[in-house]
């Protein structure tokens, strides 16, 4: 026996309709406009005036059943609660006149409701679940085919079926609508092609919205969101504008292939603005312009297709654009924020971040499986904010090969320990404060075209570590103690800041430059610019015609292979030429000046200086103050300049001039001229013939061993020959000759 009532300002009693299987036990319309009886076909048939506009309310009291509830040929609003046993059918017959109800309800009990609404002319319908766990299927035709545990999506018709909104109630509740929401308990809420409100409320559920501009929200519980259930496998196609709210709890949100709104709520959420991203052989699917929100909680948040604005929200989250020009920021929290292919706009914010400003964009084929990379261009900004960051512009792991690839990219690192990873492309890179690393030797190329890069890098406050790789790179260490490399290859331009940071050139033309600090510069080859500027440095200039300048400080500036430039600054610095044709200049201080190998120019300048011509044919100016020069090995020629100066031409034919001053000059091995200039000056021929001429003042003039030829010249003069035949020159009547013998010879 079932019993069901009709009530309209009458007790439950007077509208009681009671039958049993298809015989009718009792009809009582109570003075409404409505009838309710089985026809010949033992169909339950419900019947109103066409006039009418009542409402018309059934209660159903029994356990679990499935009702299947038959809307034919008319217009109305239908809301439903809880099950029913029987065949319900609203029909246009002429023999009831069946035309207009205004609401049908069905109100059930707390069990299990299953409700199977079968429709075939457009409505407004609605259902209010009771206790239980309910289920609503609304069909229409070949649209939709429901069970209990398969959906099967064959060809929706969003026109036809009319509108149905539904209310789950308590229980664990399967709700087909374009209204639905879920209440108490795990329920699951599908809409259709129409515009969808979908709610979860309480606990675990599940809601899928299909095409349509929709509404979700999870509100409390571990739930999940999506456009479609295939949605959750990365291949669905519905194309809809939706607004996800996760609400409370672990949610996971993925919307369509349109323009969404998602926030993720509190909670540790998995968040995509799209179903997925691929090429098939028909269609083209690459999603919408999504606004994405992981709001509070460890975030799991995916673009995909489309330009998205991402907020990550407070907490560790994992962030990738994927496709489009993307804008991400990852607020607070230890963040992994990939921008993925395009040009994208990365904020790491507060916490110790890592960024990644591109990710490889995938080509599928029919069978959905990775084929090749296709491109990988893009042009990023990026800013790491607060916090110990990794940024890395351009991410190179999984490439399978590619074309032309170029970047231009940039960082911006902000406050706290940043490491920094690019590739190719012409990057500008901020690192901001904190102890940074910048790193573009990390990739894994295969091109056959010749790649194109410029980095440009700030390292900002802190100790940094910048490598510059095989590019072309501009790298600023700032404040902070910074390494900087330039990296084997490109003409780089390096500059440290105003610590002690060390500075390694690379294969190329280099610009190296110190600023401020005792800094450490080096280069192994091309022809490089170097700069230690104020502090005391050190440059090792390597292979190539290197220029080097060391500023201010107590330098030591080594040219390496080379004809080098070399010019020590303001202190006592030292320099050395290496092989090649350098030239060096000691500038202030008591600086000491090595030529080594090759034909060299070295010039004390101001100080007390020391000249080491070393081996090659060179030239020594001391400069104005006292000064040693040693010409070493070579045909060397040596000028003192203007105070008391040494000269030493040890091995080859050498050419000294002590200009003013009181001079010691020393020939040495070889057919040496030495000319005392103004000054006493005293000057010793050595091994060979040598050619000695004292000049103005008291000169000591001494030819040692080999056949020489002495010259006073003006002052009053002492000329010793030595043990060989000597040649004595203008002889003035103050002059002294010693050891003059019958070989000697005397000139006028």
């Amino acid at each position: 026996m079932t019993n069901l009532f009709l009530r309209r300002r009458l007790s439950r009693q007077a509208n009681r309709i009671a039958y049993d299987g298809l015989e009718l036990r009792r009809v009582l319309t109570a003075n409404l406009p409505v009838s309710v009886f089985v026809d010949g076909a033992g169909t339950l048939i419900v019947a109103a005036d066409p006039a009418s506009t009542e409402t018309v309310v059934f209660i159903r009291d029994s356990d679990n059943s499935t009702t299947a509830i038959e809307i034919q040929n008319c217009q109305m609003n239908a809301s439903a609660r809880g099950p029913l046993d029987d065949d319900i059918t609203c029909n246009s017959s002429t023999e009831v006149g069946v035309s207009t109800f205004t609401s049908l309800r069905y109100v059930g009990n707390d069990f299990e409701d299953n409700v199977n609404l079968n429709v075939t002319h457009s409505f407004t319908a609605s259902m209010i679940g009771n206790g239980g766990n309910d289920t609503l299927t609304k069909n229409r035709g070949r649209g939709f085919y429901f069970t209990s545990s398969l959906i099967y999506i064959f060809n929706p018709d969003a026109t036809a079926g009319g509108e149905v909104s539904v209310y789950g109630g308590e229980g664990d509740d399967f709700l087909q609508a374009e209204t639905a929401i879920g209440g108490a308990g795990d329920d699951q809420l599908h809409g259709n092609s129409l515009d969808n409100y979908l709610r979860g409320n309480d606990g675990n559920d599940q809601i899928y919205g299909y095409a349509g501009q929709d509404t979700y929200l999870g509100e409390d519980g571990n739930d999940t969101l999506a456009a479609s259930a295939d949605a959750l496998d990365g291949y669905g196609t519905y194309v809809g504008t939706g607004r996800m709210f996760g609400g409370e709890g672990d949610d996971i949100v993925v919307g369509s292939l349109g323009e969404d709104f998602i926030s993720g709520g509190t909670g540790h959420d998995l968040l995509r603005g799209d179903a997925g991203y691929g090429y098939d052989d028909s269609t083209d699917h690459r999603g919408g312009n999504d606004r994405i929100f992981g709001g509070a909680g460890n975030d799991e948040i995916w673009g995909v297709g489309g330009d998205d604005h991402i907020d990550a929200g407070s907490g560790d989250d994992v962030v990738n654009g994927s496709l489009g020009n993307d804008t991400i920021y990852g607020f607070d929290g230890d963040d992994t924020l990939m921008g993925g292919a395009g040009d994208d706009r990365i904020y790491g914010g507060e916490g110790d971040d890592t960024i990644l400003g591109e990710n490889d964009v995938l080509i599928f084929d029919s069978e959905d499986t990775a084929n090749y990379v296709d491109y990988l261009n893009g042009s990023d900004i990026i800013n790491g904010g607060p916090g110990n960051d990794k940024l890395y512009p351009d991410n190179g792991s999984s490439i399978f090969s590619f074309h032309q690839v170029t970047y231009d990219d940039v960082v911006v690192g902000g406050p706290g320990n940043d490491e920094i990873v690019a590739f190719f492309g012409e990057d500008l890179i901020l690192a901001g404060e904190g102890n940074d690393t910048f790193d573009s030797n990390a990739a894994r190329f295969y091109s056959t075209s010749t790649p194109v890069a410029i980095f440009t890098v700030y390292g900002g406050p802190g100790d940094d570590v910048l490598d510059g790789g095989a590019t072309q790179d501009y790298l600023f260490g700032e404040a902070g103690e910074d390494t900087i490399s330039g990296g084997s290859f490109g003409e780089d331009y390096l500059r440290g800041g105003p610590d002690n940071d060390v500075i390694v050139g690379g294969g190329d033309n280099d610009v190296l430059i110190g600023d401020d600090g005792n800094d450490r510069l080096r280069d192994s080859s091309g022809d490089d610019y170097f700069s230690g500027g104020n502090g005391d440095d050190y440059v090792s200039a390597g292979q190539g015609n290197d220029r080097v300048l060391g500023g201010e400080g107590f330098d030591e500036l080594l040219g390496g292979a080379g004809d080098d430039h070399i010019i020590g600054g303001t202190e006592a610095d030292i320099l050395n030429g290496g092989s090649g044709s350098d030239r060096l200049f000691g500038g202030l201080g008591f600086d000491r000046l090595a030529g080594e190998a090759g034909d060299d120019f070295l010039y004390g300048e101001s100080g007390n200086d020391t000249l080491l011509g070393d081996s090659g044919n060179d030239f020594l100016s001391g400069g104005s103050e006292r000064d040693f020069l040693y010409g070493g090995t070579g045909n060397d020629s040596m000028r003192g300049g203007g105070s008391v100066d040494r000269m030493f031409g040890n091995e080859g034919d050498d050419y000294m001039l002590g200009e003013s001053g009181a001079d010691v000059m020393y020939g040495n091995d070889g057919n040496d001229l030495i000319n005392g200039g103004l000054g006493a000056d005293r000057m010793l021929g050595g091994n060979d013939d040598d050619t000695l001429i004292g000049g103005l003042g008291n000169d000591e003039l001494f030819g040692n061993l080999g056949s020489d030829f002495l010259d006073g010249r003006e002052g009053a003069d002492e000329l010793t020959g030595g043990a060989d035949p000597d040649n004595f020159f203008r002889v003035q009547p103050a002059d002294v000759l010693i050891d003059f013998t019958v070989l000697d010879m005397l000139g006028s």
